[in-house]
């Protein structure tokens, strides 16, 4: 597959049972799916789903997709949830050896009442090679599905603001703050001690954009757990070695 910015991957409107894999559950008598003609929300017919059993339970679809490291991957269906039990949207990701490293990667919850769009967009870390969405629940429940889509909003490498200095410096006359546009990890340095702290470079943000503002750093950055926009101020102190870092963000958490 040829991979493009906002390219759909998989899109089902109608609830027909084909559109989705077999159905699966702890309690293996305890579910059952079909078409239901009768509860709408557009005027499509919907996907039942319903389950009796006190355990967890899953209905995914029909195949996975295969993805790189630092795709942005959104699913999004249509929920109508009745019960007592758990419903949520969520990714079963898998690595290059077909081993799974996260069952539930990027879950997010459909709230019982009314019908609710669900969306779980999550970034793509580098141990894994294939997503596979899923609707899965626990506990007793009925769930209705409608307008299931799925798409690569975009890969973070190419919508990351460039060009971009490998590093970006704030000092003064106490101390320097140095931020790794690549890692986006810091490293602070007292000029007073000559003691340096080193921030460890890990996955739960990456870097949209950064660049130095008067005495201020300021940058964008991607929540590495639903891809959701940060946005990240730093600034020396002008009296003592230390450094304020504000992080701020909107949307679910």
């Amino acid at each position: 597959m040829a991979w493009s910015l906002g390219l759909l991957l998989a899109a089902s409107w109608n609830g027909a049972p084909n559109d989705w894999g077999s159905p699966w559950s702890r309690d293996p008598s305890a579910i059952s799916v079909g078409q239901d003609t009768e509860v709408r929300r557009s005027g499509n017919p919907t996907l039942r789903v319903v389950h009796t059993g006190s355990r967890d339970w899953s209905l995914s679809r029909p195949s996975e997709v295969a993805v790189r490291e630092g795709d942005i991957v959104e699913a999004s269906v249509w929920i109508l949830a009745e019960g007592s039990g758990e419903v949520q949207l969520s990714f079963v990701a898998r690595g290059a050896d077909r081993e799974v490293r996260d069952w539930l990667f990027g879950a997010r919850s459909a709230r019982p009442g009314a019908w609710r769009r669900v969306f779980c967009r999550v970034i793509v870390p580098s141990d894994v090679s294939s997503l596979l969405p899923r609707v899965t629940g626990n506990g007793p429940s009925r769930v209705w599905l409608e307008g299931f889509r799925l798409s690569r909003v975009g890969n973070v490498r190419e919508l990351r603001q460039n060009p971009m200095p490998k590093r970006l410096s704030l000092r003064n006359r106490r101390s320097e703050l140095v931020f790794d546009t690549d890692t986006a990890a810091f490293e602070f340095r007292s000029k007073a001690s000559g003691r340096r702290w080193t921030q460890k470079p890990g996955a739960s943000v990456h870097v949209k954009s950064a660049r130095l503002e008067g005495k201020r750093l300021v940058a964008e950055l991607w929540s590495g757990a639903d891809a959701q926009i940060l946005s990240l101020v730093a600034e020396l102190d002008a009296t003592r070695p230390e450094a304020r870092l504000s992080l701020t963000g909107k949307g679910e958490l």
